[in-house]
C-alpha cells in the first residue's frame, strides 16, 4: 500500500500439507536425517507404523538422537510395533549416548517401573538425575517426588524441594503443583497459604486440574486468598471441564446453594450425576438427595436409594444412613429394618451423628 519504509512487501506462500510432505520425502531420500526423523513423525501420527520405522531407523542410523528417541518411544508404549521394554532401552540408551535428556529420563522411568529390567531405584535416581541436570523437567519432577515420597532414597523434604524448584523454573505445572502441595502442608518450607495459591495459580495457569480445583477450594474458604464465590465457581469450572473428578461435585454445591452463581437446581443435578459417573461417593449422595426430595429432578425414591447405596458401597457416612433411613420405612426398596440397622451401624462408625441418635433411639 505504499505506506511503508521499505517499498512493496513480498507476498509469503505457506506450501500446502501435500507439497510439505513430497517436500519432506525428496529431502529425506536425499540423506536428510533432519527429514528422515520429520516424515517418520508424521508417518507415526498418520497411523502407518512402519513407514514411521523405516524413516526413523533410517534418521537414527545416521545418530539423529531424536529418531532413536522416537523408535524408543515407539516400543515402550507398542505405537506401530509390538510393545518391548527390552527394545526401547536398547534404543534411548542409544540416544543418551548423544546426551538425549529425555531418553535419559526415560531410561530413569523404565528401572524406576521395572519395565524391561529389573526394578533399581538407585539406577532410576541416577539417570532421572543425569536427564534433570541436562534440562529435562520431567526427570527433575520424578527426582521431586522420589525426595518427597521417600521412594528408593532417604525422604528429604528439602532436597525434594530443590527438585521441584527446577523443574518449575522450566514451567513444569506438576512441579508448581508440588511446591504449591508443600507450602500447603508445611513440607520443608514454612507452613504458608498464600504461597500454596501463589503455586497453584502458576500451575492452574498452565492447566494442571488439580491446582485449578484446589484454588477453587481456597477462594471458596478464604484461604490464602481473599473469599470470593464466584471466582472459586470460575476455577471449579475450569478443573470440571479438563476432567478433574473432584469439580463437578463442588460445581453441583454452588449450583445447589446458589453460592457464586445463580441457584439453578437442574444444573446441580447435571455436575453430580458427571461426578458420579466417575465413582465419586459425595456426588453419588448428592444426587440420592436430589432424586429422594424432587429437586431438580422428578421425585424417584428408587432412583435415590440406588444412588445412596452406590455410595453407601464407598463408605460415604451420609449415604450409609439415609439408606438405611429409606430401609426403614420401606421407601424405594423393600422394607428391611435389619438390614436399615446394618447401615445404621455403618454410619455411626463413619462419625454420623444422625445415625448415633437412631441408634440409641432403638436401644
Amino acid at each position: 500500500d505504499g505506506s511503508g519504509t521499505g517499498g512493496d512487501s513480498v507476498p509469503v506462500t505457506v506450501p500446502k500439507p501435500g507439497r510439505r510432505i513430497e517436500f519432506l520425502r525428496r529431502k529425506a531420500e536425499s540423506g536428510s536425517d533432519d527429514a528422515q526423523y520429520r516424515l517418520g513423525m508424521l508417518c507415526l501420527e498418520g497411523g502407518d507404523g512402519a513407514g514411521a520405522l523405516r524413516w526413523l531407523r533410517r534418521a537414527a542410523e545416521q545418530g539423529n538422537a531424536m529418531a532413536q528417541t522416537g523408535i524408543a518411544v515407539m516400543y515402550m508404549e507398542g505405537s506401530g510395533v509390538a510393545q518391548d521394554y527390552e527394545e526401547a532401552m536398547r534404543w534411548f540408551r542409544k540416544a543418551a549416548g548423544h546426551g538425549n535428556s529425555a531418553a535419559e529420563g526415560s531410561i530413569g522411568n523404565l528401572y524406576h517401573f521395572g519395565l524391561g529390567v529389573s526394578r533399581d531405584m538407585e539406577e532410576a535416581v541416577r539417570w532421572y538425575r543425569k536427564a534433570a541436570v541436562h534440562g529435562n523437567s520431567p526427570a527433575a519432577n520424578n527426582l521431586g517426588v522420589l525426595y518427597r515420597t521417600g521412594d528408593g532414597v532417604t525422604r528429604d523434604f528439602r532436597e525434594a524441594l530443590v527438585w521441584f524448584r527446577m523443574a518449575a523454573e522450566q514451567g513444569n505445572p506438576e512441579a508448581e503443583y508440588a511446591i504449591g502441595s508443600m507450602y500447603a502442608a508445611g513440607e520443608g518450607v514454612t507452613q504458608s497459604w498464600r504461597e500454596a495459591a501463589a503455586w497453584f495459580r502458576k500451575a492452574a495457569l498452565r492447566g494442571e486440574d488439580t491446582s485449578q480445583f484446589n484454588l477453587g477450594v481456597m477462594y471458596h474458604n478464604g484461604t490464602g486468598v481473599r473469599q470470593d464465590y464466584e471466582e472459586a465457581v470460575r476455577w471449579y469450572r475450569m478443573a470440571a471441564e479438563q476432567g478433574n473428578p473432584q469439580a463437578p461435585t463442588s460445581l453441583g454445591n454452588r449450583y445447589s446453594d446458589g453460592g457464586g452463581v445463580e441457584q439453578n437446581l437442574s444444573e446441580a443435578v447435571k455436575w453430580y450425576r458427571m461426578a458420579a459417573e466417575q465413582g465419586i461417593a459425595q456426588a453419588q449422595f448428592h444426587l440420592g438427595r436430589m432424586h429422594s426430595g424432587g429437586l431438580g429432578v422428578t421425585q424417584d425414591y428408587a432412583e435415590a436409594a440406588k444412588c445412596y447405596r452406590k455410595s453407601a458401597n464407598l463408605g460415604n457416612a451420609d449415604a450409609e444412613y439415609s439408606l438405611g433411613h429409606m430401609l426403614t420405612f420401606g421407601q424405594g426398596v423393600r422394607q428391611d429394618k435389619e438390614e436399615a440397622l446394618r447401615w445404621f451401624r455403618f454410619a455411626a462408625a463413619h462419625g454420623n451423628v444422625k445415625a448415633m441418635e437412631r441408634l440409641i433411639q432403638l436401644q
